[in-house]
């Protein structure tokens, strides 16, 4: 996937503030005065170089400290132009040299213009759009997190660069997903609050990172690597079958026409690229599909609603066929900001789309749902003709090849559920206006995620299937933990059931677990280890709750060992009563998988 910012950022420092709710991160990059103009330039404060008179304000002396830089900005703004800056839409102080700025722009999963801070235009008309968070969540990998936000950061600056950007973005938003017919669940890395906070740092440690690269793009033989059809088609998607996604740096086609001289018009360095291998649009499920075989496609409903369903045309397309593969879910019409479903059944008659096609189809039916939040689809996870289900969240702008090349074997998933799938039969007994996550048995209210919920589910959190089996074994771990207590501590002479969590008895109080992990199957792929533990049933306690994931890409038949550290305060901590964190004593269990193993945490 590639961005079409056509100026590389400067080298810009960061640094990152929580909003008032926890829903969003705050992003700043401030910037330096050494920057790349284009069409137009970005507006900053102390620009010295249109305003000279601003070089003798503190402010902007970058020798001083910033505390220093802060208050002498403070004691010269009025009380008027404080709050014209508590708005996003900040006020000029023109006697200052400081200029109007907005703050509100948007990158939950790359560079947005739903703020009024980022505008495309025929310079940058757009900008890489990553799979939704929800769907990103899904693979639990860290490192691709962090990748993302070094993308997006890019991106950001290169626009800024242009004066079409501001420099904060409000992302990412690390709400718990907590109720499955919430509109904006899609912009959450899911149900759980270890993922959610490795996916909130992460995602803001890739933002807040610069590029740090110069103009010395790369070159093979005289040739740069972008416009190179031998290294791009011929070696990395040949030889080394990579079958994903080939990005340029923002302005690698502007370097090799106006720094390398590769070309002569700026439209043949374009052209160069695309034609060596580096795409430039959105595909669609039928894109992908089509691409790998002779496909035919019967529109179902005309649009997500299926107010109603065009099944006659689609059974018969489906009895003549070798296989069928049904795109279904929700849109954004269906489920966004200020639109929560109201219950969890395919909207319209989609469910009878998929059951009457399924019916009649000739070989086997693969379905395909596209989503932010989860379905109850037992009639489909239950009918034997409907072979395969896909959950491909929203999945980006190269999410049509990404789903051909799992359906067709080319690539071998790993994700896993980052949310509980739920029957119909929760919601109509869980009012949306109740957050309460334990259960409780005196109203029969059931609890939410993963953690309390102990009635049936479609799916799981953490279910996920690939082409390869993957089998754990215990390496490594205790069967015993032990806590220092000072003397005369009332636990010595007395049951407890439990212990405060203090910084004097949690000081190097850590365990290892180390896990054999082997892919026993016939294909390389990836596999994501969860780690989870059940407490002792203490203090309204989780049934069990990730303590830690690890992602590991194996080839065939071959085992890594995984470590896990386990921090005993922070990881088997349970929050009381009245909010007080707390060790459990006694036994608990750790699960990988199908294995576990019982441990005691005593005194």
């Amino acid at each position: 996937m590639a961005s079409s910012a056509q100026n590389r950022a400067p080298k810009l420092s960061v640094f990152s503030v929580f909003l008032c709710s926890f829903m969003f991160q705050h992003l700043f990059l401030s910037p330096n005065a050494n920057r790349v103009f284009a069409q137009s330039s970005p507006v900053f404060a102390c620009d010295a170089a249109s305003n000279a008179s601003v070089s003798s304000f503190g402010f902007c002396d970058t020798s001083l400290a910033i505390d220093l830089r802060v208050a002498d900005l403070v004691k010269r703004l009025t009380l008027q132009e404080k709050i014209g800056f508590l708005v996003n839409s900040a006020g000029s102080v023109s006697r200052l040299g400081i200029p109007k700025y907005e703050w509100w722009s948007e990158a939950l999963h790359g560079v947005s213009n739903v703020g009024p801070g980022t505008k495309f235009s025929n310079v940058v008309p757009g900008a890489t759009s990553f799979p939704q968070v929800i769907l990103t969540a899904a693979s639990f990998n860290a490192s691709l997190f962090e990748a993302i936000g070094r993308v997006v950061s890019t991106e950001a600056r290169a626009m800024y660069n242009v004066g079409l950007a501001g420099l904060t973005y409000w992302s990412p938003n690390i709400n718990i997903f907590r109720d499955p017919r919430w509109g904006r669940g899609q912009e959450t890395p899911g149900e759980d609050p270890l993922l959610s906070s490795k996916y909130g740092s992460s995602y803001v440690r890739g933002l807040q990172q610069t590029d740090g690269g110069d103009k010395n793009k790369l070159k093979v033989n005289g040739i740069p690597t972008c416009a190179d059809p031998d290294l791009l088609a011929g070696v990395i998607r040949g030889e080394w079958k990579l079958n994903g996604y080939i990005v340029t740096d923002c302005d690698s086609l502007d370097v090799y026409y106006n720094t390398q001289h590769y070309t002569k018009t700026p439209e043949e360095a374009a052209a160069k690229a695309l034609l060596a291998g580096i795409p430039c649009k959105y595909t669609t499920p039928l894109q992908g599909l089509s691409a790998s075989v002779a496909t035919t496609y019967v529109a179902g409903c005309a649009n997500v609603a299926c107010g109603t369903a065009q099944v006659d045309d689609a059974k018969k397309a489906a009895a003549s066929a070798d296989a069928t593969v049904l795109v279904v879910g929700a849109d954004q019409s269906i489920e966004r900001e200020s639109l929560d479903r109201i219950d969890l059944h395919l909207p319209g008659q989609q469910t009878l789309l998929v059951t009457e096609v399924a019916k009649a189809s000739k070989g086997p039916v693969i379905l395909v749902i596209m989503s932010g939040g989860g379905f109850d689809i037992s009639f489909a996870k239950n009918d034997s003709k409907i072979t395969s289900i896909l959950w491909v969240g929203y999945p980006g702008e190269a999410g049509g090849a990404a789903i051909a090349d799992v359906i067709f074997g080319l690539y071998n998933p790993s994700g896993r559920l980052p949310m509980t799938w739920y029957p119909q039969s929760y919601v109509d007994k869980v009012p949306m206006t109740n957050m309460n996550m334990r259960p409780d048995a005196s109203n029969g209210y059931p609890g939410r995620t993963y953690r309390f919920y102990t009635g049936e589910t479609v799916y799981s959190f953490g279910d996920g299937l690939g082409y390869s089996a993957f089998n754990h074994k215990l390496v490594r771990a205790p069967k015993l933990v032990s806590i220092p207590l000072e003397e005369g501590h009332v636990c010595h002479s007395s049951s407890c059931k439990s212990l405060d969590v203090v910084q004097e008895r949690c000081e190097n109080l850590a365990f290892d677990i180390h896990l054999g992990v082997k892919n026993t199957g016939s294909m390389s792929g990836g596999h994501t280890v969860l780690l989870f533990s059940s407490p002792p049933s203490v203090h309204n306690s989780p049934q069990k709750h990730l303590l830690g994931f690890e992602k590991v890409f194996l080839s065939a038949q071959r085992e890594e060992l995984v470590k896990f550290k386990v921090d005993v305060c922070k990881h088997l901590s349970v929050v009381d009563e009245v909010g007080n964190r707390k060790v459990a004593l006694g036994q608990h269990v750790l699960h990988v998988g199908s294995l576990k193993h019982s441990f005691s945490v005593g005194i």
